[in-house]
């Protein structure tokens, strides 16, 4: 069995409020093979991780709302 997980169908959720920032992340992961949802503030995030249950989140540690 393979201990590394595939990044087919692994969702991750990205908090940036760097509109330049968060393209590049998005390319980057999307481009390697993960389900990428992006947002730009707090309230959105936590709405979103609730909803969806990402299986990541990377989040601005400076974000604000």
């Amino acid at each position: 069995m393979d201990s590394q997980a595939s990044p087919q169908h692994t969702k991750i959720l990205y908090v940036e409020d760097d509109p330049s920032s968060t393209a590049l992340v998005h390319r980057l992961l999307q481009s390697e093979g993960y389900d990428v949802v992006t947002t730009s503030d707090g309230l959105s995030a936590t709405e979103f991780a609730i909803r969806e249950r990402p299986d990541l989140i990377l989040m601005d540690i400076n974000i604000g709302g």
